[in-house]
């Protein structure tokens, strides 16, 4: 999360430099869901990435298809 916000922080302050800040749509998108893997990390190390959502990619469950977003 902190190398996504530095990421993110950069490029806004580039956009902000070149004076295209305003008259731009911005769009941040994630992956979709924890994959299968996410049963071995939750049990080893007690975090499951999705929660409080069940479910992995693919899953019909709401942590397989949910998709975080920000549009400024």
């Amino acid at each position: 999360m902190v190398e996504s916000d530095d990421s993110c922080g950069q490029l806004l302050n580039a956009l902000r430099e070149s004076g295209v800040y305003g008259n731009i749509n911005i769009i941040f998108s994630a992956d979709n869901g924890a994959e299968r893997y996410a049963y071995h990390r939750d049990e080893k190390f007690g975090h499951w990435s999705s929660k409080p959502l069940r479910g992995l990619k693919r899953d019909i469950y709401e942590g397989g298809h949910r998709v975080p977003t920000i549009i400024k």
